[in-house]
């Protein structure tokens, strides 16, 4: 008994860490570009399972490919990674 229900946590552990980037709403990721200077951002991507597949960290919950205006007036396209709840948003670009 003790075994199946240590085996239905570890399930439930690496389930949670592996999704919980569906939890981050797209609002954070705007919020973020737009504190840095950036305008009219738009989400064209999220990416919530595994996001260190596409440049975060592990720590972070999920990576959003971003399109927006940076301050001299070029479109250009970056990558949000945010945290869920505690790790704030970092902003790459390629």
């Amino acid at each position: 008994m003790k075994e199946g229900m240590f085996f239905i946590l570890v399930l439930v552990v690496l389930g949670f860490s592996c999704m919980r980037g569906t939890l981050v709403k797209d609002d954070v990721p705007i919020r973020a570009l737009q504190v840095q200077g950036y305008r009219d951002p738009v989400v064209l991507e999220k990416h919530w399972f595994a996001p260190w597949f596409y440049g975060g960290a592990q720590e972070d919950a999920a990576v959003f490919k971003m399109q927006a205006t940076n301050a001299l007036g070029d479109t250009v396209v970056v990558y949000v990674s945010c945290g869920w709840p505690w790790k704030g948003s970092t902003i790459r670009s390629r």
